[in-house]
């Protein structure tokens, strides 16, 4: 079995097609492919994080595949040190159900491969949308959320 290039606290460049990218840190690996991960925006020119991240400044958390850890397409850039597991939870999710209005808070424990608890919320809760991004997914998705924020600055 060969070893993974990434482990807990691995933070990692995402390219957008806007020429910018994202900074990602791996929250949790429990094996089997799917990660947590929260994602930061980036200065253009930097070739690593501007500020120290930690959770109350990304711009996104979700699960995510790791294919593109795996063949290089994101550039492993360091690791945070030392890494405090418990300051980079798995947050809280939200899943709305989309044809009646009710939603559901996602708990995945400490385990982004576990199945989650749920608990019926308020479908107006601030929480991260549940879902499970392929690798591909997650930089388009970056890509919307940070491209336009960029966008939105200059104006």
């Amino acid at each position: 079995m060969t070893e993974l290039p990434y482990k807990e606290g691995t933070v990692f460049s995402v390219p957008l097609k806007c020429g910018r990218k994202a900074w990602g840190v791996v929250a949790r690996s429990a094996g089997g492919g799917v990660l947590c991960c929260y994602f930061f925006q980036s200065d253009p020119n930097s070739k690593v994080p501007q500020c120290k991240p930690n959770p109350e400044n990304a711009v996104a958390a979700f699960r995510v595949g790791d294919l593109y850890l795996l063949n290089g397409r994101w550039d492993i850039v360091g690791v945070i040190n030392p890494w405090k597991r418990k300051q980079w939870p798995i947050p809280f999710f939200i899943r709305r159900d989309i044809l009646r209005p009710i939603a559901w808070e996602v708990d995945y424990g400490d385990n982004p491969n576990s199945i989650p608890q749920e608990r019926r919320i308020s479908l107006s809760a601030d929480l991260p949308e549940d879902g499970l991004y392929g690798a591909g997914a997650a930089e388009t998705y970056l890509g919307r959320i940070l491209c336009r924020k960029v966008e939105d600055d200059k104006r």
